[in-house]
């Protein structure tokens, strides 16, 4: 009995020593992901003042290609969404631009 008694006690330290591996892994790996995600808020907040210039560029340019009524409304739209550029400088230098 005392032989089997050693290879249990072998076996066990086998498998304790894994689990701390792969909580030490686990542990790793999701503090790692929160740095990333740390990160990311930067970029995404970047990638967000693009998206609104984007949408301010093709605002501009459909006022351009509409007439009348639709012009006002989107010059509407223009001066009371908030955009990071000037929306009016934009649409002041593609009008110097066509004459």
């Amino acid at each position: 009995m005392s032989i089997n008694k050693k290879g249990q006690l072998g076996e066990t330290i086998t498998w304790v020593v894994a689990t701390i591996i792969i909580i030490f892994v686990l542990i790793t790996s999701i503090y790692a992901s929160s740095l990333v995600a740390k990160s990311k808020k930067v970029l995404s907040y970047d990638s967000y003042e693009r998206e609104a210039d984007g949408i301010m560029t093709k605002m501009i340019l459909s006022y351009f290609l509409t007439n009348g009524n639709g012009q006002a409304d989107i010059l509407f739209k223009l001066q009371n969404d908030v955009f990071y550029g000037n929306a009016f400088a934009e649409l002041n230098k593609i009008r110097n631009n066509l004459k």
